[in-house]
C-alpha cells in the first residue's frame, strides 16, 4: 500500500495509507528493526501527502516520527540495517530542508548539520561506497554506530 500511495495524487489513498502505517507504528514492535521499518514507511507517506496536500502539519509529523527513531538507530548499527540508517537519515534531513524553506527557522538547518556530521563522524557508508570491487571485496566496510545515540 505504501508504494501505491507514494505513487498517487489521491488525498484519500494517502490517508488510508496513513492512517495503516500509523496503526502499524502504535500496535507493532516498540524497538528493532520492525519498529524502524514502521516509522520509516509512515514518514514518507507522511512526506508524500504533503507534497500532494500542501499542509505543513504532514512535514512536522514526518520529522517528529523520524527524531524519535533517530537515538534508536545506534542500537541497529548491524550492516543489514545499513538501507534504514541511510533511508531514515535522507528522509529526515530532506524534510527539515524543506521545513526550513518554509519557516525561515535555523534550528532545522543545525539539525541538518548536525546530522550530516554523525554520519560523516561514522562514516556511514552510502550503497554507492558499499559497491564490490572488481576483485569481489566491498570498496567499504560498516563502521559501528555506537556513538549515534547522543543527541
Amino acid at each position: 500500500m505504501l508504494e501505491y500511495a507514494r505513487r498517487t495524487t489521491d488525498p484519500e489513498r494517502l490517508d488510508m495509507a496513513i492512517a495503516l502505517l500509523q496503526q502499524a507504528c502504535e500496535d507493532g514492535p516498540t524497538s528493532g528493526e520492525a519498529r524502524l521499518i514502521n516509522c520509516c514507511q509512515l514518514a514518507t507517506a507522511l512526506c508524500a501527502r504533503f507534497d500532494v496536500c500542501g499542509r505543513r502539519a504532514d512535514l512536522d509529523a514526518a520529522i517528529s516520527v523520524l527524531e524519535r527513531v533517530r537515538s534508536p538507530l545506534a542500537v541497529l548499527a548491524g550492516e543489514e540495517s545499513l538501507d534504514y540508517f541511510e533511508q531514515i537519515y535522507r528522509l529526515l534531513t530532506r524534510s527539515l530542508q524543506r521545513r526550513f524553506e518554509l519557516t525561515g527557522v535555523l534550528r532545522d538547518l543545525d539539525t541538518v548539520a548536525e546530522i550530516t556530521a554523525i554520519i560523516r563522524a561514522t562514516q556511514l557508508p552510502s550503497r554507492r561506497s558499499l559497491r564490490p570491487l572488481p576483485d569481489g571485496r566491498q570498496a567499504s566496510a560498516a563502521v559501528p554506530c555506537a556513538h549515534l545515540s547522543r543527541g
